[in-house]
């Protein structure tokens, strides 16, 4: 809820013409969490979970944590030096969780949201079909990179207009891949007991 209130608020400030509209935030190359609760949190899983339903973020984007309390710091560098808070970012200053990829956009749930084709290195490759309303994990290793090809059904954006294809490199991590067809922004779930049994199993999709 604060991690959602905040983005609220901070949507004041974003630019105009962003590529999606408010709530939504606009495309981003990484999320870094911080702060005592994410940054030194015990499951990955919980730390990621809290990112993605309380920020949203669309397309394809790495995810992590400030795990040595930097960003701070870094924030008052980054008007001074931007290419050194960069070199920081790039160079293990945060913990990288891996690389989410989230369309804007919803699709009937069960139907075929996404397909991904990621190709890791030496002969890892990785073929996936998502339905719509999971989230699924492809593993790949911190600091393995590899070339992912997104196709997503008509309707859903990745970053490429609705419905187009995008080929980009993708990042690992200890969630390696991680693909979130839920849409965006994230549906409204009214009954509680289903409610509950979907969190349950999304955080169970993002345990490693």
């Amino acid at each position: 809820e604060a991690l959602s209130a905040a983005r609220t608020q901070a949507a004041e400030a974003w630019p105009e013409g962003r590529d999606y509209p408010a709530p939504l935030p606009p495309k981003v190359d990484m999320v870094v969490g911080g702060g005592a609760v994410l940054g030194r949190s015990h499951s990955l899983a919980r730390a990621a979970a809290a990112l993605l339903d309380g920020l949203q973020p669309v397309g394809v984007c790495r995810l992590a944590l400030d795990w040595d309390n930097l960003v701070t710091s870094l924030g008052a560098l980054a008007e001074l030096n931007p290419d050194a808070v960069l070199s920081v970012l790039e160079q293990d200053g945060v913990l990288v969780l891996g690389t989410l990829i989230a369309p804007v956009g919803q699709a009937r749930y069960g139907r075929e949201a996404l397909r991904v084709q990621v190709s890791g290195p030496g002969d890892q490759a990785s073929d996936v079909k998502v339905a719509a309303g999971e989230i699924v994990r492809i593993p790949l290793g911190p600091g393995a990179r590899a070339r992912a090809t997104i196709h997503p059904a008509r309707g859903l954006d990745v970053g490429a207009g609705k419905g187009q294809g995008l080929e980009v490199e993708v990042e690992g991590g200890p969630l390696g891949v991680v693909i979130d067809t839920r849409g965006r922004p994230l549906p409204e779930i009214a009954n509680l007991s289903d409610r509950r049994g979907l969190l349950r199993r999304w955080l169970q999709a993002l345990e490693v």
